[in-house]
């Protein structure tokens, strides 16, 4: 009797071990693990409660040399001594004794908040609806977030290849001030980063293309070929603006640029020749300028000389030529403000105009005859009239 009870203890203490290695080995999943808070050196993560629990065994590594555990009696362990913007692998076991009843099936990826220290974010392009931003130096960083007013407008993920982050959404010729915090972004969505892990920026965006009414030709010199032109800028935001003049064939003759484009003085170069103009803003950024579309070309052709000589018969006008003009309009005025066309004379033509009678009526001695001569040229399939002309003046007198 006392031999079937031993080889009954012995069968009873056999199935208790077993029972034992059966529930290390079918421990339940840890559900619900969560980030919760982070610094630059410290995070924080939560999860379910396992029933029966005394403690858990939480376990950082970074897949390298370094590990950090803690054991809690909660369900929330915070790590310190962590590195800044780096992620961490995190396996967590739930104990009763030296029993685990649970652990996390899957490694869970926690991060730490960016260093900003050297952090720099700067402008490098502009849009008329966005501007192009750079990010660099924010130690651990692998996502961006923009804030305007307290709100994200804008969110990117940082590329090995380029740390550049575009906002778009924006308005034509406006000014933004921007909180871009750089942040370090986990598998499972948790942004890492604080109040303070931002830089602020102030950017512009490109005006939509100058319309032809807001700029021209202020004054001209004529004897000494000197003209003035400028630009109405006060509702622009830009930095600059570029005047571009190019022959009617499209050739850049001239580019000036300015940052006050009120009075820009172009020289030696007008007179006898026929140009179309148009400007355009630029904002300045970190290595280059943004443009903003070129307006619509403005057009001015003058020639250098006109020449009028008059008799007791007839009225002769004269004039040198233009380069790139196709024909000349002249006309004519008995007082020097209401002109009306005479005629449209070839550029293959005779530069001149003959005439015995001014608006059906003869040439009167003592009476000034007004007369303006218009370059005419052709831009594709447009006629292009200058904008100037030359005006000559005549009066038949007795001597």
């Amino acid at each position: 009797m006392k031999y079937r009870y031993k080889i009954f203890g012995v069968f009873l203490l056999a199935c208790s071990i077993q029972a034992g290695l059966k529930t290390d080995a079918s421990a339940a999943d840890i559900m619900k693990i969560k980030q919760t808070a982070c610094d630059m050196n410290a995070a924080t993560v939560t999860w379910d409660t396992v029933d029966g629990a005394d403690f858990y065994k939480c376990t950082l590594t970074d897949g390298k040399n370094s590990n950090f555990s803690i054991d809690v009696n909660t369900t929330e362990g915070t790590f310190t001594g962590l590195s800044a913007g780096s992620s961490y692998q995190l396996s967590i076991l739930a104990y009763k004794g030296d029993e685990i009843l649970a652990e996390s099936s899957e490694s869970y990826e926690v991060v730490t908040t960016p260093d900003i220290t050297n952090y720099k974010v700067e402008q490098t392009n502009a849009g008329e609806k966005n501007v192009t931003l750079s990010l660099q130096g924010a130690t651990g960083a692998n996502y961006y977030i923009v804030k305007k007013n307290g709100e994200n407008i804008a969110a990117a993920a940082s590329k090995k290849s380029s740390k550049t982050l575009k906002v778009k959404g924006l308005k034509a010729n406006k000014e933004y001030t921007f909180k871009v915090y750089a942040v370090r972004k986990s598998a499972g969505d948790f942004y890492a980063y604080n109040k303070k892990s931002y830089k602020k920026i102030t950017v512009k965006t490109i005006n939509e293309k100058i319309p032809v009414e807001k700029f021209d030709i202020k004054s001209m010199d004529f004897s000494n070929d000197k003209y003035t032109f400028g630009v109405d800028g006060s509702s622009y935001l830009a930095d600059g603006y570029e005047l571009q003049l190019r022959s009617m064939a499209g050739e850049e003759k001239k580019l000036l640029t300015g940052t006050n484009f009120k009075n820009v003085l172009v020289e030696d170069m007008i007179k006898g020749h026929f140009y179309k103009y148009r400007v355009r803003t630029f904002i300045k950024c970190s290595d280059q300028n943004a443009y903003s579309k070129w307006s619509e070309d403005k057009y001015i052709g003058v020639g250098e000389d006109a020449f009028g000589v008059i008799s007791l018969k007839k009225i002769k006008i004269t004039w040198k030529k233009v380069t790139d003009a196709t024909g000349y309009e002249v006309s004519v005025s008995s007082d020097g403000k209401s002109y009306r066309t005479l005629k449209t004379v070839s550029a293959s033509s005779a530069r001149k105009v003959v005439l015995t009678r001014v608006w059906g009526y003869r040439i009167r001695l003592n009476k000034r005859y007004y007369f303006r001569i218009r370059p005419i040229s052709k831009d594709g399939n447009n006629t292009i009239k200058s904008e100037y002309t030359n005006d000559v003046s005549v009066i038949l007198q007795t001597k």
